[in-house]
């Protein structure tokens, strides 16, 4: 969400993750400590508190979401022939849905 969208607050993040504002701000200081997230003041309104990644947190977040080829042919060599048919139709459906 942060990577996604500008100006994003700990009260979008909550909302997004359907928890509460101090749980939303507990996991944001945890990012923080990880150097993972930073946050910055709005400079129309002082009291807004916007969150974005660091360049750690960019890093951490390519490595943990992109769909590595090697990883993906490790998972797919995991299962049956019938199963990886059906993960290929699967990657076939959502290609003619993205076009």
């Amino acid at each position: 969400m942060i990577q996604k969208q500008q100006h994003v607050t700990i009260q979008d993040v909550a909302q997004h993750l359907h928890i509460s504002h101090n749980t939303a701000s507990e996991h944001v200081k945890k990012l923080e400590k990880s150097k993972w997230v930073q946050k910055e003041r709005s400079q129309e309104d002082q009291r807004k508190v916007y969150l974005s990644l660091t360049v750690d947190g960019w890093i951490m977040l390519r490595a943990n979401t992109e769909l590595d080829e090697r990883k993906l042919t490790n998972a797919l060599a995991k299962l049956s022939e019938e199963d990886q048919q059906k993960v290929l139709e699967g990657f076939r459906l959502l290609s003619e849905v993205v076009k």
